[in-house]
């Protein structure tokens, strides 16, 4: 039992009893396992889950991570159909509008009413949902006099619509790479009208912050808990950074995530020894990315055993976000002695500590990116600085701090029994 778990074991603090709700993975399973080691879990509902961890087959990518270690079986309710139904239509139809958009809220809303019909069944303090899937448990949950959470993990979606909009105006070549435009409408009402109900709202940085109170969501609903990452339990082998130079990009391949003007900056410089790896799935049309086929490698998804090898190798991340809530690549590359060079529409304002772990940036600025890329390139004895000094940096943001900060607010707020 880590020193955070003892600390909770021992506070005579009040408990409230929570259920905890989503209806993919994202960083659920760590919120879950916080809230089962503080004792605030009731119960955990979630689609897919331990689904070929015992039997380590691989059905479709990325379920081999659907399992947590020391997550209390008892605790976890499984409703796995919207999602095996979802899963099915894009292995067959391929990632477009439909199986991206339309058919994946689709899903949640199917998850999120199988939820809400159980709430009335369980006795509970606080309800806690994400940001998306949780209206109709939201409405269950207030109309039995309970307390609801909407964990917000995206920017405000009239902030949003408005950023993609730009930036189909500004790059309408790259537009393809947007798979879910136009907004669906029915999602966005849904989503304003939970963020409406929720009697508070969790938000991961600053800049999603800014977002909803730029959109009239009074001040006291929101708060901001950043999240946490997996420091390496063992160093890297940092021999391994030699040549080429080696720019990582790691994610959605998508111009939401600014990819056009990392494109653009790689390009223009042309730097000797030096390579581009995009590692992610793309996202949409990928007949924008031809203009640059020369300029970039593209590996896709990859295992969190196989990124080891690319953090090791690695010696800077970018991120050029048009938005981004979090950017939770961000605190990983950190946490693995890998220098960035963010957006500032990320979590790089309160994260990264410009010019000491890496660099933030205006959003669609590619002198700014060339800048920065270059002067890594030129001075690897900075580069190592920045790389030591982010891995340091990263340690004030683990799950551990996470769990901390969730559990502080949890106990303060007033779904506690009595307030």
């Amino acid at each position: 039992m880590s020193a955070f778990s003892r600390m909770l074991r021992n506070t005579n603090m009040s408990h409230p009893s929570v259920i905890l709700s989503h209806a993919g993975v994202q960083y659920s399973y760590h919120v879950a396992f916080t809230l089962q080691e503080a004792g605030f879990l009731k119960g955990f509902w979630t689609t897919l889950y331990d689904f070929n961890h015992h039997n380590g087959t691989s059905w479709i990518r990325g379920l081999n991570r659907r399992h947590y270690e020391g997550l209390k079986k008892e605790l976890i309710h499984s409703h796995p159909w919207p999602e095996v139904f979802q899963r099915a239509f894009v292995s067959l139809l391929g990632r477009n509008y439909f199986t991206t958009n339309r058919l994946l809220q689709w899903r949640n809303r199917w998850f999120d009413s199988h939820v809400a019909n159980q709430l009335d069944r369980d006795s509970f303090d606080c309800f806690m949902g994400y940001a998306g899937s949780c209206l109709t448990s939201v409405k269950r949950t207030k109309k039995l006099g309970r307390w609801a959470i909407v964990d917000q993990h995206d920017v405000h979606p009239a902030i949003a619509e408005r950023l993609l909009k730009e930036e189909i105006e500004l790059n309408p070549d790259f537009a393809p790479l947007i798979s879910y435009w136009p907004p669906d409408r029915g999602y966005l009402e849904r989503l304003g009208e939970e963020l409406e109900l929720a009697d508070q709202i969790l938000v991961p940085s600053s800049f999603s912050l800014s977002s909803h109170r730029q959109e009239g969501i009074p001040r006291k609903k929101l708060f901001c808990i950043p999240l946490g990452v997996d420091i390496p339990a063992s160093p890297l082998d940092r021999k391994k950074k030699r040549k080429p130079f080696r720019i990582l990009f790691v994610g959605t391949i998508s111009q939401r995530k600014g990819i056009k003007y990392l494109l653009e900056a790689v390009k223009q410089l042309r730097l000797p020894e030096s390579e581009l790896v995009l590692a992610g799935q793309i996202d949409g049309d990928p007949r924008p990315l031809n203009p640059y086929k020369d300029f970039f490698r593209h590996v896709g998804f990859l295992s969190r055993e196989a990124m080891r090898e690319y953090w090791e190798s690695s010696h800077v991340l970018v991120l050029s976000s048009i938005y981004d809530a979090l950017g939770l690549v961000i605190l990983e590359a950190m946490a693995h002695g890998v220098p960035v060079i963010v957006s500032e529409n990320t979590i790089g304002l309160e994260a990264v500590r410009d010019g000491s772990d890496g660099f933030v940036v205006p959003i669609r600025d590619v002198e700014a990116l060339k800048d920065r890329i270059l002067r890594l390139y030129e001075n690897r004895r900075l580069c190592d600085e920045m790389g030591q000094n982010a891995s340091e940096r990263a340690r004030e943001f683990t799950w551990e701090k996470y769990g901390e900060k969730l559990t502080a607010f949890l106990r303060t707020t007033s779904c506690l029994p009595g307030k």
